[in-house]
């Protein structure tokens, strides 16, 4: 990666303040999904469309900045199947949480399930 994870963070929490401007000046939806594709370039290996529109919690834009940066960090170190795992982990920590909402419990067993099924070993 070209940037430190928090220079990262930053370009990304920037982003993401400019996409919920754009959607509450009512900005053509060309406008607003570029702040997304900026983002999904600055980080193609976090998978934030799926973490910001279907994640397993509800996060701040700090919170999807910071994962996304950390993501790519995962990345840079252990490849896709380590940012698999992760995402994997994450996803089992969310199903053991008893107050989890019903909508981000079915992203979460979606989630898992598509990882086992497109991973060699069954599992990340």
């Amino acid at each position: 990666m070209g940037i430190d994870r928090s220079e990262l963070t930053g370009k990304i929490f920037a982003l993401l303040v400019g996409y919920e401007t754009a959607l509450e000046n009512g900005e053509p939806e060309s406008v607003v999904d570029e702040h997304i594709f900026r983002i999904e370039g600055l980080s193609p290996n976090s998978d934030f469309s799926d973490m910001m529109f279907y994640g397993e919690l509800d996060r701040t834009n700090q919170e999807l900045a910071a994962e996304a940066a950390w993501r790519e960090d995962v990345f840079d170190q252990y490849g896709r199947p380590g940012v698999l795992e992760h995402i994997r982990l994450q996803m089992c920590e969310a199903l053991a949480d008893p107050d989890i909402a019903g909508v981000h419990r079915r992203h979460a067993e979606m989630k898992i399930t598509e990882i086992d099924a497109n991973t060699p070993t069954g599992n990340a």
